[in-house]
């Protein structure tokens, strides 16, 4: 599914006595294959006391030829184990998805010249860390990771409003073609209002979405599926909130703000922009229905 290559997190790349018996700094070049047979795409950090070399498959380091720089290098490097694992796994998720049949869609990752500029910032993090600035190759590596972070992120909340956008468009088109097909409920329901309260709560809930999009606390681990869950379940509060409201109003239970102008409560005399109103304020506030419903709760229990 994933067409993007991760960091090679394995603390002892080039260093095994075998694979330095067959393999020299010098031998490694782009083009060429490393020690364990993989294709050098690029030489991203070239010094005479290491590399640091780029694969289909991650990121490497190949230490110095002398075993003992060689030795000191390795301890280094696992010393950043825990934060090269946490930015591999968030560049992994920034990375540019591509599906079968489709080209590859920059929206939901990264661009090629920020990932370029990402694995360029790793790998110089890795050679402070190899040149005996570990402190500071942490520094830098919390600094890329936090910078990685926000771009994730950012991302997540663009996927999770464009599929909010989907559901309503889905909501929409669904509802109309009901409404448009003459169907005739049982129990003599209103049909056409339901549809406009629910449709209307959706609107609602899409601009709660919108408006809170840019404080809203998205995990950008979480999987597309699990957007679509989301965006889904707050669709629904929104549309089950207002149409909750609309069968509030015809029988008599709400009043005040939720009483249109006509004082009757016959659904055919229903002010359709009042009611449209009302439903996209019980579809924008995910509060407003569930503290109403509490209220009666206890009108009820009070009485009882």
């Amino acid at each position: 599914m994933e067409d993007s290559a991760q960091f090679d997190t394995d603390p002892t790349p080039g260093t095994d006595e075998a694979d330095q018996n067959r393999m020299t700094l010098a031998d490694l070049k782009i083009g060429k294959q490393d020690s364990r047979e993989r294709e050098v795409l690029d030489l991203l950090w070239d010094v005479e006391e290491f590399k640091i070399y780029k694969t289909p498959v991650g990121i490497s380091p190949f230490f110095s030829d002398d075993p003992d720089l060689g030795a000191i290098q390795k301890r280094a490097y696992v010393e950043l184990g825990p934060d090269i694992s946490a930015f591999n796994y968030l560049i992994h998720v920034a990375a540019p998805k591509a599906a079968k049949g489709f080209r590859r869609l920059q929206l939901t990752g990264t661009s090629d010249d920020n990932r370029n500029l990402f694995e360029r910032e790793f790998a110089r993090c890795i050679a402070q860390a190899l040149l005996g600035h570990s402190e500071g190759a942490k520094i830098g590596l919390a600094s890329l990771r936090s910078r990685l972070e926000a771009t994730v992120t950012n991302q997540a909340r663009v996927v999770h409003l464009l599929i909010s956008l989907m559901i309503v468009a889905i909501v929409w088109l669904f509802a109309l073609s009901l409404v448009g097909s003459g169907y005739e409920p049982r129990f003599g329901l209103d049909v056409k209002h339901i549809a406009l309260s629910a449709l209307m709560g959706s609107i609602g809930a899409l601009f709660s979405t919108a408006v809170g999009l840019r404080h809203m606390q998205i995990d950008p681990t979480v999987t597309l599926s699990m957007h679509w869950v989301h965006g889904f379940q707050r669709m629904l509060v929104g549309m089950m909130g207002a149409t909750i409201i609309y069968f509030g109003f015809t029988s008599g239970i709400l009043a005040g703000i939720f009483q249109p102008s006509q004082t009757e409560t016959d659904p055919a005399t229903i002010d359709q922009n009042w009611l449209s109103f009302i439903s996209v304020l019980a579809g924008f506030s995910e509060r407003l229905v569930p503290n109403l419903l509490d209220g009666r709760v206890r009108e009820a229990e009070e009485n009882a």
